[in-house]
């Protein structure tokens, strides 16, 4: 879901570019906004304006929060990095990959991801 509101565990509501829950915890959005379920991953699309918050006060603030995969995408490189929260809590790299790569992100791994078709850089 993009551009949904979510409040987070310590009150704080932020507005993530996409964000998404496993059913069993959030069967349908809610009709009022924001939700109160902490998302199971979020994705943020950085740009030179952005990146600073999405890498530092967004990452700290979603991992307290309890989010298990956050993605980092950056339109400008080309780029998805996954990052994974483990029990510590913190977070570690389950990946990186960009333009020509066909990965399985987690948590999609069933899916495969063409880059190139993401990015717009398929060829003709």
């Amino acid at each position: 879901m993009s551009n949904v509101e979510v409040r987070l565990g310590d009150g704080c509501v932020v507005r993530p570019d996409l964000a998404g829950w496993n059913r069993e915890r959030l069967q349908e959005l809610p009709e009022t906004a924001p939700v109160d379920v902490v998302p199971d991953w979020v994705c943020e699309i950085m740009s030179r304006a952005t990146e600073r918050r999405d890498r530092m006060e967004r990452a700290a603030l979603y991992l307290s929060a309890g989010v298990r995969h956050y993605r980092l995408v950056s339109e400008r490189y080309g780029f998805i990095e996954v990052l994974e929260r483990t029990e510590a809590p913190r977070w570690a790299v389950a990946g990186g990959w960009g333009t020509g790569d066909k990965p399985r992100i987690p948590p999609f791994t069933e899916l495969e991801l063409d880059l190139d078709a993401v990015f717009g850089t398929a060829s003709a």
